[in-house]
């Protein structure tokens, strides 16, 4: 019986608790992306009711939730990180806990009644400035050192380009050294 009591207790203290990696990283292994890394999902650019990249836990999807459950919180990819190790504000262990911070405040209160389909969140913070500063979005290199540096495959940086997409297509909040080459786009169809 002290065996059944050990277990039962470990069951339920488990999913509070930073070791729910342990059951997670199995299906994040299982469930990465096969397609080559940076390649970016298309976009319908005409479609009235579009949302572009990410802006709130919403646009997230169930895999970008899954990381952020998965993270061992091992450090390792914020020691692959250029950008963190040049001194600046990006650090990608602190993104994806700050994803699984924003997923666990959103979830509070969602019934647990499985016919009940639980409802969008309405009040819902943008990730940026909340699970990531906005200098930080941009310091991101796109390298993917700390997705290689990764033990259970997390997706770093589709998650800060995601970021990016919104800030520029709904927000037209970019860094000002980005105005003249949005211009060029803009106008000549190259950034020079």
């Amino acid at each position: 019986w002290a065996n059944v009591a050990l277990v039962s207790f470990f069951l339920i203290y488990l999913p509070r608790s930073k070791h729910l990696h342990i059951v997670t990283a199995f299906f994040n292994a299982a469930l990465r992306k096969l397609k080559p890394r940076g390649e970016l999902p298309a976009m319908d650019l005409e479609a009235p009711d579009a949302r572009f990249g990410i802006k709130t836990i919403d646009d997230m999807s169930w895999k970008d939730l899954l990381d952020g459950f998965t993270c061992t919180q091992c450090g390792r990819c914020q020691e692959a990180c250029p950008a963190w190790a040049t001194g600046k504000p990006l650090n990608p262990k602190t993104l994806i806990m700050g994803v699984r911070e924003m997923a666990v405040e959103a979830e509070a209160g969602v019934s647990l009644v499985p016919w009940i389909m639980a409802q969008p969140v309405t009040d819902a913070h943008p990730v940026v400035d909340t699970a990531i500063p906005y200098d930080a979005v941009w310091d991101c290199v796109t390298c993917g050192a700390c997705v290689e540096a990764c033990p259970v495959p997390i997706e770093h940086v589709d998650k800060i380009v995601g970021l990016r997409r919104n800030l520029v297509l709904e927000d037209s909040r970019f860094p000002q050294e980005l105005t003249g080459a949005m211009r060029a786009m803009e106008g000549q169809g190259n950034p020079w």
